[in-house]
């Protein structure tokens, strides 16, 4: 077994990080595993005190011989990276020695079988280059799966809340995102029916990013759970996901980069606006027993996933129109850049035979 390192970007939510932390340190294979922290530099004063205590918990958990991990390597940042960046930067530190890592955030608290569980999916699809990713976090719903099975080979959700990464898939989806290739390939992935196989959600994610003309900062471009829920469908990959979580996400506060405020309304539906991330039922085993679903139904249980989503009746069929315009702008504006191309040409032979005369 090839044990790959822990990776947890922070700042300043200290109660966040340790919760974190002790689940991590709580689980059964981390007396194998190396664990990489990386503090980013405070950008402003009120992060300093978070981030004081981030740093004396680490080097006290390191001193007293209350860490469980194999190795702990705190990296104090010289400068503000910000949350992308400071997890980018860790992830190419990290594969210049590993060819795999575990990346998590600081707010997601892990099953006591996570590490094992993502270990062991890492290994097990290293040779599928379908593979992108494996990843910690599973919806909280009832997923259609054949008996008995605790894993699913799935292209819906691609989702960061605890994910694993081999080096080779790292870098190719990392230059396939910043080279713009789902800005590119919006009007064929359109045309060729891949919005079919795309949640709610990522429909309008993808719709918004383009259409609207914010491709050139969007999270289209850098490793998010928006892109890539849109790249498994666009670039034809697949995401190993557990059947039932190994993360809760507890920052559903106000307080990350990305994950907005929820208010939980008792008296409201449940659905994704409206559900109580921080509690959700995540496994309580110690260890993890691997039974892959090779034969889960992506389109069957995408539908759950919108009933969960439970987007306004219509939503979807005017991000469609929106999408068939734009496809078919695009498609316009192509054959005017060949007529143009076509033209130059022509002037150039014109140009060429009056020179032979």
């Amino acid at each position: 077994m090839i044990y790959a390192p822990v990776l947890i970007p922070t700042l300043c939510r200290y109660d966040k990080f340790v919760k974190c932390f002790e689940s991590l340190n709580e689980n059964t294979w981390a007396e194998y595993t190396d664990l990489f922290i990386a503090l980013d530099h405070p950008k402003k004063p009120s992060h300093k005190e978070g981030y004081d205590k981030i740093k004396a918990y680490c080097d006290d958990a390191i001193n007293n011989g209350r860490v469980r991990f194999k190795s702990v390597t705190l990296i104090l940042r010289s400068n503000n990276l910000g949350a992308i960046g400071n997890i980018e930067s860790l992830v190419q530190q990290t594969f210049q020695k590993y060819d795999r890592c575990i990346c998590t955030f600081d707010d997601l608290e892990h099953s006591k079988n996570f590490i094992q569980y993502m270990d062991e999916m890492l290994e097990a699809f290293k040779e599928d280059k379908k593979v992108a990713m494996v990843t910690g976090y599973s919806y909280p719903v009832n997923w259609k799966t054949c008996k008995n099975a605790t894993v699913v080979k799935q292209n819906i959700e691609g989702n960061i809340w605890g994910v694993g990464f081999w080096k080779e898939e790292w870098n190719e989806l990392i230059e396939y995102l910043r080279r713009g290739e789902l800005i590119k390939q919006f009007p064929s992935a359109f045309r060729s029916g891949k919005f079919e196989e795309m949640t709610d959600w990522a429909v309008k994610d993808y719709v918004n990013a383009v259409v609207n003309g914010a491709a050139v900062n969007s999270l289209l471009k850098r490793v998010t759970d928006v892109s890539l829920r849109i790249y498994l469908s666009v670039a034809e990959k697949y995401a190993v996901m557990p059947v039932v979580s190994k993360t809760r996400n507890i920052g559903f506060d106000g307080s990350g980069a990305f994950c907005e405020e929820i208010t939980f309304n008792e008296d409201k539906e449940v659905s994704s606006s409206n559900y109580r991330f921080d509690l959700q039922p995540i496994d309580s085993a110690d260890t993890f027993v691997s039974h892959v679903d090779y034969a889960f139904d992506n389109k069957m249980n995408c539908s759950i996933v919108d009933r969960f989503d439970k987007r306004p009746e219509g939503e979807r069929e005017e991000m469609l129109a929106r999408a068939e315009a734009y496809a078919n702008l695009c498609r316009w504006e192509q054959a005017c850049l060949n007529l143009k191309a076509n033209i130059r040409k022509i002037n150039n032979l014109i140009m060429r035979i009056k020179k032979t005369l």
